[in-house]
């Protein structure tokens, strides 16, 4: 028998500023979803297509690749914050794009992001994108191909996107603390101006070799 100690380093998914998690596309805790709609792993749909039911399927814990005309998907995000700590700074970079039947490149939504119940930023993307392949999507798919990569970060100074100010709302109003539950929700309301959907893409699907990566700095 072999003792195999591991280092410090190995035990823990956080550094001493910090800590940062890749969340996958399927391990939503809570959604609310319209047709069109769906959900894929690498290899094959995941249920039928337009049925919101399939968002409950146990193998969407596989999806690389998620899509609704309409509603959210709510992740927790783990919170590995120790003693006294707070944080001073959350980082989500995900891949992203509206949701139009097939694909259609003009086709802008209003995307709303929030944490623990708080809208932070609302952020209008221009389009499904589909007139060319996604650079790890599957060969079999052939609709939407890809999204843009999107840096959401929120700080003492505000919330930003791609390093653009879009909110007043700072860190501290987010009560990221030890051993509080951490919520990432994105939606897009059927009342907003530009209803058009959510695609996300985990890291066997789209341009960028990722899930939703999360960085929280103490």
């Amino acid at each position: 028998m072999t003792l195999v100690l591991r280092t410090a380093e190995e035990e823990k998914p956080r550094s001493q500023t910090g800590f940062t998690v890749d969340l996958p596309v399927g391990q939503y805790i809570r959604y609310k979803v319209r047709p069109t709609c769906g959900l894929a792993s690498s290899v094959k749909h995941i249920g039928m297509m337009d049925d919101p039911r399939y968002f409950d399927d146990p193998e969407r814990t596989t999806a690389e690749h998620l899509w609704f005309a309409s509603g959210f998907v709510e992740y927790r995000i783990p919170n590995y914050l120790v003693g006294q700590e707070t944080a001073s700074c959350l980082t989500i970079s995900l891949e992203i794009c509206s949701e139009a039947p097939y694909y259609n490149d003009n086709w802008p939504s209003d995307i709303t992001f929030s944490i623990n119940n708080m809208d932070v930023a609302t952020w209008t993307c221009p389009g499904d994108f589909g007139s060319k392949r996604g650079q790890y999507t599957p060969e079999w798919w052939v609709d939407t191909q890809y999204g843009l990569i999107k840096v959401l970060s929120i700080s003492d100074e505000g919330t930003f996107i791609d390093g653009v100010r879009f909110s007043d709302v700072r860190i501290d109003q987010l009560n990221i603390k030890t051993g509080q539950e951490l919520l990432f929700r994105i939606s897009c309301s059927e009342s907003a101006a530009n209803c058009g959907g959510v695609s996300l893409f985990g890291k066997n699907f789209g341009n960028y070799p990722q899930d939703i990566r999360v960085t929280v700095s103490v």
